[in-house]
């Protein structure tokens, strides 16, 4: 089977990745921060590479032998030339940060855009009803909050949850 690399794991995206590929039953290696690493495995990583780590991508590339990975997530800002570099010839880069790398090598390179999809949003809805997907949550915070706890997650990725933007009345 494939062994998918997801960069970037332990946000709430790079998280997500990783349980959607492992309910697929896809091989998942990540790379995520110390505080994100456990819940990263428990969502199906087979190993958690230390994304701080500068030799991360040596490790990477031993565990995906010489040819290197199939198919590698970028869910790390800025981290999609550091990602690519441990894909296969031939390989795939999904992207979904705002700096994918030219492709090379016969690597296809795509940047994943968030667009509305009922549709999707359903499946994802019932997974999490099943208890098949897991999203930690950071905070509840009222409408009038709603400013201050959606900048304080989009940070730069310290944070270690979804931000829920309860209703008024709520």
């Amino acid at each position: 089977g494939m062994t998918l690399l997801v960069h970037g794991a332990g946000g709430l995206t790079g998280g997500l990745i990783v349980q959607l590929a492992a309910l697929r039953g896809i091989d998942v290696v990540a790379t995520a921060g110390a505080a994100s690493r456990d819940r990263v495995r428990r969502f199906g990583a087979r190993e958690v590479l230390d994304r701080t780590d500068p030799g991360w991508c040596d490790r990477a590339r031993e565990l995906a032998g010489d040819a290197g990975f199939e198919a590698v997530v970028n869910a790390a800002r800025g981290g999609a030339v550091t990602a690519m570099s441990v894909l296969a010839d031939g390989g795939r880069l999904v992207t979904i940060t705002s700096d994918p790398p030219a492709e090379e090598r016969g690597i296809a390179v795509s940047s994943l855009y968030v667009r509305p999809d009922a549709g999707q949003l359903g499946v994802m809805a019932g997974l999490l009803a099943e208890g098949k997907l897991s999203l930690p949550v950071a905070e509840g915070v009222g409408l009038d909050d709603a400013e201050r706890a959606l900048a304080a997650g989009t940070d730069g990725g310290t944070s270690q949850g979804a931000v829920v933007i309860r209703p008024l009345g709520s």
